[in-house]
């Protein structure tokens, strides 16, 4: 299999009360694990509130059929897919899906990695979308606050 990478955001569709934030995103994290092992797809997906930042790793069919069902999603809108390209190794090797949320979305890292703050995906580059992503995972490894 060769390996690929697709990296996209999107506009959250979820409302803003906490409960159902949280219903939908354990929904899309159950989603994850039930289509991303079995085709041994890896990722993460960080979520401001705002804005869904996803990167896929895996086989070009297989991230493709994961989009797919993105695409039709009604929890996405106005999706771009910034990147499909092929990779020589997963960054997100261990983890089927992980989630990370805005709580270690610190000013720091978004200056990092971005112009503006708060997080504003149409303004960033698709290294930068990659490299915001892997900070946020490995902030929140660390802290112990990763979900998957």
């Amino acid at each position: 299999m060769f390996l690929s990478r697709l990296v996209y955001y999107s506009r959250s569709r979820i409302g803003r009360d906490p409960q159902t934030l949280q219903t939908e995103i354990d929904r899309i994290l159950e989603s994850a694990r039930l289509h991303n092992r079995p085709s041994k797809i890896t990722g993460a997906l960080a979520f401001d509130r705002t804005w869904f930042v996803q990167v896929l790793e895996g086989g070009r069919e297989e991230i493709t059929e994961t989009l797919s069902r993105i695409l039709v999603d009604p929890r996405h809108e106005d999706l771009v897919l910034t990147e499909v390209t092929a990779i020589s190794e997963r960054a997100f090797r261990q983890w089927a899906m992980t989630f990370v949320d805005d709580s270690g979305l610190t000013q720091e890292i978004c200056t990092r990695f971005s112009i503006s703050v708060p997080l504003n995906p149409p303004l960033m580059s698709t290294a930068s979308l990659h490299g915001l992503v892997r900070a946020l995972v490995e902030t929140q490894a660390r802290a112990g606050q990763i979900r998957t």
